[in-house]
């Protein structure tokens, strides 16, 4: 093995030569020095070999710099202006240093935002960290596929006035809102703004993440012009007599509860489940059919909450609900049974309550 001293010396009579084979062996005795952990340079040596890196790295291929700057960019003794020399050059070349060298200041990324394009802030976007002023030169770009990559990076600090621009600008561009939902700096006055209109995926994420007051559940929850349309449609639909003298004789034997609701729906007796289900939770028949056979399942998630449903009857109710040859309804993955159980498990069981007393006049 060749002393490092004498590798030292070697590169400078290599740097002095200037032609391509002499520049080649250079990469060569540079990038070993790099790998090889067992050898210390002095800071007489790193100087003097990061001052023949800059002065040499235009003269070779994009391919060999993006291997050298792979090797410095992880390093924390490597001069300032070697670093942002690199920084901006080709793409290729910066992307390692502008994505994972901390010897980088927060001034020379903003600088970098300024003046390069797109590609130089996606990789801005993979720091392991980002604070506000960075993340604020990025959104400024107005680049959405940069948003979105700061977004996702889970590290990155957003101020909350930009917090609160971008879940604005999330209303027109919808690929923000499911980032939006889950970074770190989003706040439940934010979280209560986004609930208006994200999808329904995205609310139970809200759901969990934050403890909603009644009136924002309620919005979300409340009919719509659809809903209001189709129970004027169903005013004629009512409940058999039969099904409700029985109902009545069950709650005069103390058996109108939600395991023999359950037995019903399992039974395939929906009109019976329904009644029961109005009975016990207190809601009118047409609007307890409404959110059973057309709702999503939020509506009876909130009421099931309100009358003390556990998480595992809930699952049993659900699954069985949408199996159900009614409209609107799609085939239910276990992916989506999950979401639901999870929406419920996190539902708040005093505003259940609120809410489902809010639905009695309906």
């Amino acid at each position: 093995m060749v002393p490092t001293e004498s590798k030292i010396e070697h590169l400078v009579e290599l740097a002095e030569v200037r032609s391509t084979e002499s520049t080649a062996e250079l990469v060569t005795i540079i990038k070993d020095l790099f790998e090889n952990q067992g050898e210390v340079l002095s800071d007489r040596e790193k100087n003097l070999m990061f001052k023949i890196v800059k002065t040499l790295f235009h003269e070779v291929e994009v391919s060999v710099r993006r291997e050298l700057s792979q090797h410095l960019a992880d390093r924390d003794d490597v001069p300032h202006d070697l670093i942002t020399y690199l920084a901006n050059d080709d793409i290729q070349v910066a992307e390692p240093v502008l994505s994972r060298c901390e010897l980088l200041q927060d001034t020379d990324l903003i600088k970098i935002i300024h003046q390069r394009t797109e590609e130089y802030h996606m990789a801005i976007t993979l720091r392991r960290e980002i604070n506000e002023d960075v993340s604020g030169a990025l959104v400024e770009t107005g680049h959405t596929d940069v948003i979105i990559s700061l977004l996702n990076n889970e590290n990155s600090r957003i101020s909350e006035s930009t917090m609160n621009y971008l879940v604005e600008q999330s209303k027109r561009v919808d690929t923000f809102q499911e980032p939006l939902v889950h970074h770190r700096d989003l706040n439940s006055g934010m979280a209560e703004k986004l609930f208006e209109w994200v999808s329904d995926a995205l609310r139970r994420d809200i759901f969990k993440k934050f403890d909603l007051p009644p009136e924002i559940i309620n919005k979300y929850l409340s009919q719509t012009d659809e809903k209001i349309a189709k129970k004027k449609r169903r005013q004629g639909e009512e409940i058999p007599d039969a099904t409700m003298d029985l109902i009545r004789q069950l709650k005069t034997q103390g058996m109108a509860t939600i395991e023999v609701l359950i037995a019903a729906l399992n039974q395939g007796e929906i009109p019976l489940f329904i009644g029961l289900f109005a009975e016990i939770t207190k809601l009118s028949t047409g609007y307890s059919t409404d959110i059973i056979l057309d709702g999503n399942g939020e509506e009876v998630a909130v009421a099931c909450k309100a009358i003390g449903v556990t998480e595992f009857q809930f699952v049993t109710i659900i699954k069985k609900l949408r199996k159900l040859d009614a409209p609107n309804k799609e085939k239910t993955s276990p992916a989506q049974i999950n979401e639901m159980a999870a929406f419920y498990r996190t539902l708040n069981l005093k505003n259940a309550v609120e809410v489902t007393e809010s639905w009695r006049n309906l």
